[in-house]
C-alpha cells in the first residue's frame, strides 16, 4: 500500500489505498480523495477468538488497534 501512495505523491497517476494509510496525506492536502461517489461502503470487522485466548497479549493489540480505527 505504501508504494501505490508513495507512486502517487510523486505524481505518477491515481491510485487506490487504504484510507488509514493516506489519511495523513489527505489531512495535510497532499492527496486528494477523487473517487468518494464510487467507494463502496464496508460494514464492520468482526473478530472471533476462542475464550481462553482473550488474555494473550499480541490478540489485545490487535483488538486495541482495530478499535482506534472506527
Amino acid at each position: 500500500m505504501q508504494s501505490v501512495a508513495q507512486a502517487v505523491r510523486d505524481g505518477h497517476g491515481i491510485g487506490w489505498a487504504l484510507k488509514t494509510v493516506i489519511e495523513e496525506d489527505l489531512n495535510y492536502g497532499k492527496l486528494e480523495s477523487i473517487l468518494d461517489p464510487f467507494v463502496r461502503q464496508l460494514p464492520p470487522f468482526y473478530l472471533y477468538y476462542p475464550e481462553q485466548h482473550r488474555r494473550l497479549e499480541l490478540l489485545r493489540l490487535f483488538i486495541d488497534f482495530l478499535t482506534s480505527k472506527r
